[in-house]
């Protein structure tokens, strides 16, 4: 199972989407009752937002590398 199949969501960079998915996965897995859960959750949280910002640094070099001719 991705990390997107346990948020339950497409991949995406959209830091919202990210964050509201983990809100909706933490409420279904309280760590008092479900600490596998809620441990799976989190760590699949912590990975998205790392993939976000590898992907959005990314989409800046790109755009850099498009738009400026280096001399």
């Amino acid at each position: 199972m991705n990390i997107w199949d346990v948020l339950e969501i497409e991949a995406t960079s959209s830091a919202r989407a990210i964050k509201r998915a983990y809100a909706r996965q933490h409420a279904k897995h309280h760590p008092e009752d479900d600490p596998e859960g809620f441990q799976l959750v989190q760590a699949a949280y912590e990975r998205a937002l790392l993939i976000r910002s590898t992907w959005t640094s990314t989409a800046r070099t790109r755009l850099r590398r498009t738009f400026f001719v280096h001399t």
